[in-house]
Parts: C-alpha cells; structure tokens; sequence
C-alpha cells in the first residue's frame, strides 16, 4: 500500500485535521513568540493555560489521525456533533472566539460532507472489486 491511510474522503479530511491540530498544539508549545501572540489575541493571560490547550490539541489530533487511518467513521461522526456544540459554545462568548466557531463548523461540516459522500456512493460501489 502505497498511503498510510484509507484514501476516503473523510479519512483524508479526518487525518489532515489531526495533523493540523497536532502541528499547532507543537508550535504552541515550542514557539514563545506564539504563545505571546495567541495570549494577546484569545485575551487569556495564563501561559499554562495556553501549554494545556496545546497540549489538548496535540492529543486531539493524534485521535484524529489514528481515526483516519483505521476509517472509524463513528469517532467522525462524533466529532462532527463534538464541532456543533463547540460553534454553540465559542459563538456564544463572541469577539475572537467567534473565529474559533466558524473554524470549529466548517471542519464539521466538511467531515459531515466526506462522510455523507461516502454514504451515498457505497450503494454504487461494485460488490468483489
């Protein structure tokens, strides 16, 4: 096999995610400079905090790239109902977070979209090839 993954398209979104989760919880870790930057913007001013949600995006994504590689479409699923809530949750609080919630639901709804893809698709799939 020559990809590590299922080249589905909710396994390419689902991986891609994780893998962009991972490498920005990475950076947040490493890079001060970001750390600054990310503590003026989202106006939090405790560095451990930002270290813990770096910390949780690097987790996150490492489930997201394990889910994509073994195409666990309910895991998908869940975060797709996980992203509504937190559109709920960040569009509540306003300002920047507003960002986070627009970011939060368009990952949603592109893993909601492979998803529904493939769905549709499986019937036409010829069975034996």
């Amino acid at each position: 096999m020559i990809f590590p993954f299922p080249l589905t398209p909710s396994s390419i979104i689902f991986g891609l995610q994780g893998g962009l989760g991972m490498l920005n919880g990475v950076a947040n870790l490493i890079i001060p400079a970001l750390v600054a930057k990310n503590s003026k913007v989202l106006n939090i001013a405790s560095v451990p905090a930002l270290h813990s949600i770096a910390l949780g995006a690097i987790t996150y994504g490492a489930f997201f790239v394990k889910a994509a590689y073994v195409a666990d479409t309910q895991i998908m699923w869940w975060s797709v109902v996980g992203r509504g809530l937190a559109v709920v949750t960040f569009g509540l609080h306003g300002g920047v977070w507003g960002n986070v919630a627009l970011f939060e639901g368009a990952m949603g709804v592109l893993t909601a979209a492979g998803l529904l893809w493939e769905w549709r698709t499986e019937g036409r799939k010829v069975k034996g090839v």
